[in-house]
């Protein structure tokens, strides 16, 4: 989002953002017109996920923290995979004005540490609600992944990590390919990561 909402209802347990009739989920993933939701452009596809969370309620403005000045949300209900930290909240964070990052408190502390070694100021909250005065809230795509992510990403990560922090390390150990398995993982495995193997070890991976 390009400019910041104004004055929204922020449950910190997931991240569902309220402002009137229209709510926020996962991000922008499921941002819903709750008065015409038959209207909405993802109702056939996300009608079961939207549905399940407005099952649990919404916030209730009375009982709402003030949280007064300009911050990013960085809470969702997945936040605490590394996948979704590097893959929905980074790219955002690297292009966008610098104000603290919402974080919730089931988020891992290396997490935390992480965003704030690279330069972002973090705000923990507990599983409240709040009025949040300024909010930016992270742009997700149906495609995770595209050539600008990735490059974006990767410069990030030379820029901030590889140059401040190992600059002091031989060089020759970064030149390891290492290839980390899902297999034991019910989701995001390779199928065929038998045959895959002996491809990678003719290519020197550990």
């Amino acid at each position: 989002m390009k400019l910041p909402l104004r004055n929204v209802l922020l449950s910190a347990k997931d991240g569902l953002v309220q402002s009137k009739n229209l709510i926020w989920y996962h991000f922008d993933k499921f941002n819903w017109d709750l008065l015409y939701y038959k209207k909405n452009s993802s109702y056939l596809r996300d009608q079961h996920q939207i549905k399940a969370r407005l099952s649990k309620g919404l916030s209730d403005p009375s009982k709402a923290i003030n949280l007064y000045g300009t911050y990013h949300l960085g809470i969702s209900p997945h936040i605490y995979s590394y996948y979704h930290l590097i893959t929905d909240l980074l790219p955002h964070l690297i292009d966008a004005p610098k104000y603290p990052v919402l974080l919730p408190e089931f988020i891992p502390n290396s997490y935390t540490n992480f965003l704030r070694k690279v330069g972002f100021e973090t705000k923990i909250l507990p599983p409240r609600d709040f009025l949040v005065e300024n909010l930016y809230i992270p742009e997700i795509g149906e495609i995770d992944w595209n050539k600008k992510k990735i490059k974006l990403i990767q410069t990030f990560f030379e820029k901030n990590l590889v140059s401040k922090f190992f600059s002091n390390v031989n060089n020759s150990k970064f030149k390891k390919k290492i290839y980390i398995s899902r297999k034991l993982v019910k989701k995001r495995h390779l199928t065929n990561e038998e045959e895959f193997l002996p491809l990678l070890n003719k290519h020197n991976f550990k």
